[in-house]
């Protein structure tokens, strides 16, 4: 049995423990795997309602995702997560509403049903994004639920692994022009805007205010037609193309 079949079937059990305590949670199609969005950095699990056809049948069955990075945090964890969107699932049977805000505020009809399903609310609103969202497993529900959160802890030892940093992307120098000023004094930053009126007008667009001389890129190694246009004499012949500029 593959890693993907085992943890959905530990899952599918856990799921059918809680039916046995609670008749009125529903069948859902359990499914696992990453978090695709940045968005969805602190989301541990998810109800949507009337999403699958299952077995060929027209009824649409809801499902229930739990994140791949969640499974790393283990069995009491993951089954607290099971729990969670089974007080979703009762709130569909019932037809209550128990989230607003795109179902990411949890109202508190969503912790009374948690509370039946043997979680804790909070003690607070965790505020007007998420709501009392927070409900966590007690020890007795864990007591309870012991034989399927081993056979979790043993399914989790698979689990989405966390993205690992990147580098800043290596930054290309900027290119250079330079004037007749004293070394140090005598550069700016070539931008591709000054490139285009160079090979647009043949001469550089940009004077030194204080030499009254031309800025002229620095010579580009992997550009052969800048290479050839700037070797020494091409230069000179510029800035003598400047002396009758009108400054």
């Amino acid at each position: 049995m593959s890693s993907t079949i085992y943890i959905v079937t530990v899952m599918n059990r856990a799921w059918e423990a809680i039916q046995r305590n609670h008749p009125e949670v529903p069948n859902v199609m359990l499914v696992t795997g990453r978090r695709r969005h940045k968005s969805e950095g602190n989301i541990r699990g998810q109800h949507c309602r009337e999403t699958w056809h299952v077995d060929g049948h027209d009824g649409r069955q809801a499902e229930v995702w739990v994140s791949g990075e969640r499974l790393a945090e283990g069995g009491v964890e993951v089954m607290q997560t099971l729990l969670h969107e089974a007080a979703h699932a009762l709130a569909g049977v019932r037809d209550i509403k128990d989230t607003s805000n795109k179902n990411r505020y949890h109202n508190l009809a969503f912790v009374k049903l948690a509370e039946e399903l043997g979680l804790e609310g909070p003690s607070s609103s965790a505020g007007p994004a998420l709501g009392y969202s927070n409900c966590a497993i007690t020890r007795k529900t864990a007591e309870v639920y012991d034989y399927e959160i081993k056979k979790l802890n043993v399914a989790c030892q698979s689990f989405v692994a966390p993205r690992m940093e990147e580098g800043p992307a290596p930054r290309t120098p900027t290119p250079k022009a330079f004037c007749q000023c004293p070394e140090g004094e005598n550069e700016i930053s070539w931008t591709k805007k000054f490139d285009k009126r160079l090979q647009d007008h043949g001469v550089p667009p940009i004077l030194c205010g204080i030499c009254r001389q031309a800025f002229v890129p620095e010579d580009d190694p992997e550009d052969s037609d800048r290479a050839s246009i700037f070797k020494i004499s091409a230069k000179a012949n510029l800035l003598a193309k400047l002396q009758g500029a009108d400054l």
